[in-house]
């Protein structure tokens, strides 16, 4: 192993780098690096400074693309995510057709490769958005790796701005009402996602009208979603349900928004604390929770009052505090002694329906 002085492209501090590897971290910022810049770079720190003692001088600061291109290349087909990065970085850097360079490099080893391990890692995944922002030419390739980012999106900015690429670029495909209908089916299943409660707005209303009007299955997903994840979800907020049928009034025909409305005659008697506790509305502890509530206190008025009250305030408490650490572990210490008091006392928690 050969070590030559370098200087980290990052911080500028002196190193050493093992010139026969490709790249290296530096000790003191943490920052990955390209071997060949880093000396490079300590190379020409050198002749601008007039201090030529024991330094090899390299005049020449030429990168040489198309070796990053093949570095790049082998990192990715290897599956080393975070070298290959450091190249695609010196790519785009140094070259000026850098993105269309790696838009070609990307179409060579399949870039649903790259766009999937980056999801896993957030920087990664960053980056990756931006890069893929960044490419001057598209093809259908392309707009796969976009649906794939969609999926990764949280806000509705964040859908909304990743939904209209992938529509921009299908408008110029044959299969523009197949990625168009991709789409906008995320955005009805991302809308009554049951962790994202209290987005603001709604992004389903996104989808035209006329499309909605045009297309019956995309009317039946969303009373069908409605039911599943609305009327029979486990959670309830105050106000939750009716934010989600005015949302879907607005933009259903009259005969769909009529299913709608009868679904909102349902009732449903909530464990609302206990299932913001333990995740669900059917597992064990709260299946002993609602067979205590409806066998022993729904059997005295004294408990029939503390269910009224307990309705009136509970959710409340839910809507404002479910995501505080004390609030679930006091809850859950409180809960979890009252479930198992109740087994050793002969209550069941087998399934049970209300």
């Amino acid at each position: 192993m050969g070590l030559v002085p370098a200087k980290c492209t990052q911080c500028g501090a002196n190193i050493e780098v093992d010139e026969t590897r490709e790249a290296g971290i530096c000790q003191y910022c943490g920052t990955a690096f390209i071997t060949e810049k880093a000396i490079c770079n300590y190379n020409v720190t050198v002749v601008n400074n007039n201090d030529f003692n024991g330094a090899v001088v390299n005049v020449n600061n030429s990168v040489d693309i198309d070796a990053l291109i093949n570095s790049a290349r082998k990192e990715l087909v290897l599956r080393n995510f975070e070298n290959a990065n450091i190249y695609l970085d010196e790519i785009r850097k140094n070259c000026e057709d850098g993105t269309q360079r790696i838009s070609q490099l990307f179409s060579e080893i399949g870039v649903l490769q790259w766009a999937e391990e980056a999801w896993r890692d957030s920087e990664l995944s960053l980056k990756t958005k931006t890069l893929m922002d960044e490419l001057k030419t598209y093809d259908s390739q392309n707009i796969e790796v976009w649906l794939f980012i969609l999926q990764t999106a949280r806000s509705n900015e964040e859908i909304k701005s990743v939904g209209d690429k992938i529509l921009t670029l299908a408008s110029e495909c044959e299969n523009a009402e197949y990625y168009k209908r991709k789409v906008y089916t995320y955005y009805i299943e991302m809308e009554f996602n049951d962790k994202r409660p209290y987005s603001s707005g709604h992004i389903m209303e996104e989808i035209p009208k006329d499309f909605i009007a045009a297309n019956r299955d995309i009317q039946d997903l969303i009373v069908d979603s409605f039911r599943k994840n609305i009327i029979e979800s486990s959670i309830y907020y105050v106000g939750y349900r009716e934010r989600y049928a005015d949302a879907c009034s607005r933009l259903l025909p009259p005969e769909k928004n009529a299913q709608i409305q009868q679904l909102m005659q349902v009732k449903h008697k909530g464990c609302y604390i206990a299932t913001c506790i333990y995740g669900s509305y059917d597992c064990r502890e709260v299946w002993t929770l609602r067979r205590f509530r409806d066998t022993v206190l729904d059997a005295t008025w004294f408990g029939r009052l503390f269910i009224k009250i307990y309705y009136q305030i509970s959710p409340v408490l839910v809507e404002r505090y479910r995501n505080k650490k004390w609030f679930r572990m006091f809850w859950k210490t409180i809960l979890d002694r009252m479930v198992a008091k109740l087994n050793s006392r002969g209550l069941e928690d087998t399934e049970y329906f209300d």
